[in-house]
C-alpha cells in the first residue's frame, strides 16, 4: 500500500528534534491516544507493525499495522486534546457477526478469542500465542474464521500439563556457548509450537521471547515468559 493511500494521523506530531519518524508516521516514544484504551506510548516497530503500550495496560502491548495505527491512534493537538476517530465520534454501533468470547482462527496467527467488539466495529482478538491484535470489522470478517465459542472450547481436550521445573517441555539444549535467560530460553534455541511447528528463538524484547517459525519466516512472534514456557517446547 502506498503512502498516499494511508489515512492521515490526527493531531500534531511531536516537535522533538531527536524524533526519528518511520514510514508508519510514528517514532519510538511518541505519546499517542486510542479512543478506547486511552493514552499510551509507541515502544517499537516490527516490520509493518507499530507496537504500543497503553498506560491503562502496563503489562500488555498491542501491535497495529501501519494503516490501522494511523486510523486508530492520534497525536494530541496544539491544545493537548485528542480528536476521536470519526466512527467513535458518531457513536453508531455497527452490526457484526462476531461477538465477545467467540473463538476464531487466523491463517497464520492460529486460534484466538475475541476479547471485545466496540461500538465503532473494532474487533480485538487475543490469540492463544499471547499476541493481541485489532481489526476493523471488515478486516476481521475477511481474515478470521469463526470456530465456536469460548465455552465450547473449554469443554474440549485439555492441554497437556507442563512438566516440573521451568515448565518447558523437551530437553534443554546443551550447546557450550548457550546463554540461558530468565525466560528459560536462549538465543538460537530450536523450539516447537503445537500448531505452528518448528522455529528458532531469535531474540528477546523486555519480558518477551521473540520467535521466527520455519513455516512463517516473514512473521515475528512474541511470547511473554509464562506463555513461552507453556506453548513452546525444546526440539
Amino acid at each position: 500500500m502506498s503512502a498516499e493511500e494511508l489515512p492521515e494521523i490526527r493531531g500534531t506530531p511531536p516537535s522533538d528534534p531527536d524524533r526519528e519518524e518511520t514510514d508508519s508516521g510514528f517514532a519510538q516514544n511518541d505519546r499517542v491516544h486510542h479512543a478506547k484504551r486511552g493514552p499510551g506510548v509507541v515502544t517499537g516497530f516490527f516490520g509493518e507493525y507499530v507496537q504500543v503500550q497503553f498506560d491503562s495496560e502496563p503489562h500488555g502491548q498491542h501491535k497495529y499495522n501501519h494503516k490501522k495505527a494511523r486510523s486508530a491512534l492520534c497525536f494530541p493537538d496544539a491544545a493537548g486534546e485528542y480528536t476521536p476517530p470519526p466512527a467513535a465520534a458518531a457513536g453508531k454501533p455497527k452490526k457484526s457477526k462476531l461477538k465477545k468470547k467467540d473463538r476464531v482462527e487466523h491463517a497464520t496467527r492460529g486460534a484466538g478469542t475475541i476479547a471485545s467488539v466496540d461500538a465503532s466495529g473494532e474487533v480485538t482478538v487475543k490469540f492463544d500465542s499471547g499476541d493481541a491484535m485489532e481489526y476493523d470489522m471488515a478486516d476481521a470478517l475477511e481474515k478470521l474464521k469463526l470456530t465456536g465459542t469460548e465455552e465450547e472450547a473449554a469443554t474440549g481436550a485439555a492441554a497437556p500439563a507442563a512438566p516440573a521445573g521451568n515448565g518447558i517441555r523437551g530437553t534443554v539444549p546443551d550447546r557450550p556457548d548457550r546463554e540461558e535467560t530468565d525466560s528459560g530460553f536462549a538465543q538460537g534455541d530450536r523450539i516447537k509450537h503445537d500448531s505452528r511447528g518448528d522455529g528458532t528463538v531469535t531474540g528477546f524484547f523486555g519480558e518477551f521471547v521473540v520467535v521466527h517459525f520455519d513455516s512463517e519466516k516473514d512473521e515475528e512472534f512474541q511470547y511473554n515468559h509464562d506463555d513461552a514456557r507453556k506453548k513452546l517446547s525444546f526440539i
